[in-house]
């Protein structure tokens, strides 16, 4: 199959799984640089939950076009382990959906200042519940809620950049 690389969207779908209901989960094999990640599995699937585990070797890094929850998106969606998430490049974070959207992973900066601005635009909750550190660099954070949804921060962060909230 094909490695996703910093140039590489990548989509978890699955629109055609039906019976079942279950979780769709995977374990990162291997440290994973991508440009962006969204989580979109519809409706009409029996997926419960989509989730996405890192070790403590293997990170995921998130490039500029972020981490995006689809408003056609059915279940939550979760990246959760030790490994943590990697942040290359400012980004937005958004949720779309009407499920939460949690990332209970630690997330710091690759390099330089780095804004992550999250983005509520539906009733479905942002959690970061892992410990946001500056990493490489330093991590700045902007919440900018315009749906029912709000977002949380769950972790002891010790990350020196601004916080910027709107509503």
């Amino acid at each position: 199959g094909q490695v996703p690389g910093a140039t590489t969207d990548v989509v978890f779908t699955a629109a055609n799984a039906v019976g079942i209901a279950a979780a769709l989960n995977t374990t990162l094999d291997n440290a994973y640089v991508v440009k962006g990640l969204s989580f979109n599995v519809p409706s009409g699937t029996s997926i419960t939950s989509v989730g996405i585990a890192t070790t403590a070797s293997n990170t995921l890094t998130i490039g500029t076009d972020g981490l995006t929850m689809a408003s056609s998106s059915n279940p939550s969606g979760t990246i959760s382990g030790a490994g943590g998430v990697i942040l290359y490049g400012s980004q937005n974070w958004t949720n779309n959906g009407s499920n939460n959207l949690t990332v209970s992973a630690p997330i710091s900066a690759l390099s330089g200042a780095t804004t992550l601005t999250t983005t509520t635009n539906s009733t479905g909750n942002i959690n970061l519940d892992g410990a946001i550190t500056n990493g490489g660099g330093t991590v700045a954070l902007t919440v900018s809620n315009s749906g029912a949804g709000v977002t949380e921060l769950g972790g002891v962060s010790t990350y020196t950049g601004m916080t910027n909230i709107s509503a």
